[in-house]
């Protein structure tokens, strides 16, 4: 029901406005505030809008991808962007090469050892064309027992994994079909998963139902009577762009960036600050983004009396300064500024914190506070105001979305960035992302392009639109399933379906 109702409230831009208008003529024409009389247009105000620039991307052997015409030295139309973003990381490998550690491949044990190998072969070939330092998944099989609650599962695969001492590292794990299956389930299952093991072991799901999808049984060609599972050629195409996804979520999940900015951002410093539940999650970004950073801290459970996202300023200064004290003679020396930006709302605490901070590494010799530049930047995902754009076409009137990075400013301290317009193609309407600042001596226009850039930065699906600055993405991605446990019952033999 849920699904249908959303469905039905995504709207293009022409429906939106259009809507928009019927619904002001029915419901807003009539309105008085003091005893006066309210006008409030149907139609929409028509004005120029600006936009940054898309960013240059640059991958290993320094590769460079600069959309835009041709006369500028590009090398594709920005109508190819997002495919070009994922083309160049399969023609050149990811950007960092660092070693990997330990890797496994944690499976059902009801699977067929041929189709964990038919799966397996594709999977480290994919992951070793993209990251060539990979060596190779070690196979790990688990009972799976049915109409048992997630937690107690997950303690009998704890054992398991201590006894193969597979407890550090990084996972690929199969999540197992159940007979009781509901989405509910599975997802508790998998951030049960996730939650426990972490930070030690460091997983990413797939789901067994979804591989066994795509391979068939086949009569090897060498031997009569013996057979293997294959993917056969119709289903190809489908299981090549699961399977590349899949690899770049783990590829992820390893901290192996595929790409960065060509240049870097106006300030020098970013870091991500977000809460889920039980977890503060921070994510340091320098300079292009070649070196991102990605840290958690538990924080007490949050009660009546105390707001869900408020962290206090000794812990943002503790997190923040150790970090930065390791970070800064390294990847940024002598930087020109430090932005926090913070998903959802600060509190004043992230302003005090940062300013401790500053103290402290001036002390140290680590910044020079006549040229440092400093923010706490709030970044809303929903806004009370919900500032929508689109763009007048000429034909027929037509209204459609807005190229992306075009940009509203509200004011000097506050605006509007739409990161999912043209080129990439999205049901529905442009939504943008808010932002304002809430304390900072920066320009805070530069720091609205600089987010900008880092919204470019798609690792997990290259050729797909994404709102979302790296350095809130990565929380939400490597954060949302530890949190999402913190407070699971083990009693609880039964699921809902949501």
């Amino acid at each position: 029901m849920k699904r249908a109702l959303h469905k039905f409230s995504i709207k293009d831009p022409s429906r939106r406005f259009e809507s928009i208008g019927k619904n002001i003529n029915n419901y807003f024409q009539n309105i008085t505030f003091n005893r006066k009389g309210v006008q409030i247009s149907n139609r929409p105000v028509v004005e120029q809008v600006r936009n940054f620039n898309m960013p240059e991307l640059k991958y290993n052997n320094n590769n460079i991808l600069k959309v835009g015409a041709p006369f500028t030295g590009a090398s594709a139309p920005l109508r190819e962007f997002g495919a070009e973003r994922k083309q160049f990381i399969i023609d050149n490998e990811v950007l960092n090469k660092s070693p990997f550690d330990e890797q496994y491949l944690i499976v059902p044990e009801y699977l067929d050892k041929l189709l964990v190998d038919g799966f397996k072969k594709p999977a480290e070939w994919q992951i070793k064309k993209l990251a060539p330092a990979f060596t190779g998944f070690k196979v790990i099989r688990y009972k799976v027992k049915e109409n048992q609650a997630a937690t107690y599962q997950i303690q009998e695969i704890e054992k398991l994994l201590q006894q193969q001492n597979a407890l550090s590292g990084f996972a690929l794990f199969i999540l197992p079909d159940l007979s009781y299956d509901s989405k509910r389930h599975i997802k508790n299952f998998h951030d049960c998963l996730k939650s426990k093991f972490y930070p030690g072991l460091k997983v990413q799901c797939a789901s067994a139902s979804k591989i066994k999808s795509f391979f068939h049984s086949f009569e090897t060609a060498e031997k009569k009577g013996v057979y293997e599972y294959r993917v056969p050629e119709a289903a190809k195409p489908k299981f090549r762009s699961y399977l590349f996804n899949l690899v770049m979520e783990h590829l992820i999940v390893n901290r192996k960036w595929p790409f960065a900015l060509a240049k870097t951002l106006h300030y020098d410093i970013y870091i991500g600050v977000d809460v889920h539940d039980r977890y503060a999650g921070f994510t340091f970004f320098f300079k292009n983004g070649e070196q991102i950073y990605f840290s958690t801290e538990q924080v007490p459970k949050k009660n009546r009396s105390r707001r869900a996202e408020k962290l206090k300023a000794a812990l943002l200064y503790k997190m923040i300064y150790e970090k930065l004290k390791l970070y800064i003679p390294k990847y940024a020396i002598n930087p020109n500024g430090i932005i926090i930006l913070r998903d959802g709302r600060s509190f004043g605490e992230e302003e005090k914190a940062l300013a401790n901070v500053i103290s402290s590494l001036s002390a140290d010799g680590l910044v020079n506070t006549d040229i440092l530049k400093y923010a706490v930047v709030d970044l809303h995902k929903q806004s009370a105001i919900p500032l929508r754009l689109a763009s007048q076409t000429n034909s027929y009137n037509n209204l459609e979305n807005p190229i992306s990075g075009a940009y509203k400013m509200i004011g000097q301290a506050e605006g509007f960035i739409y990161n999912t317009g043209f080129p990439f193609q999205i049901r529905g309407t442009a939504k943008p992302l808010h932002l304002s600042l809430k304390a900072g001596n920066v320009e805070f226009l530069k720091v609205m392009e600089d987010v900008f850039c880092q919204s470019m930065l798609a690792f997990s699906a290259p050729d797909r639109s994404n709102s979302l600055p790296v350095t809130i993405k990565l929380i939400d991605t490597l954060l949302e399933p530890l949190s999402a446990t913190a407070d699971v019952v083990e009693e609880e033999e039964e699921f809902e379906e949501a």
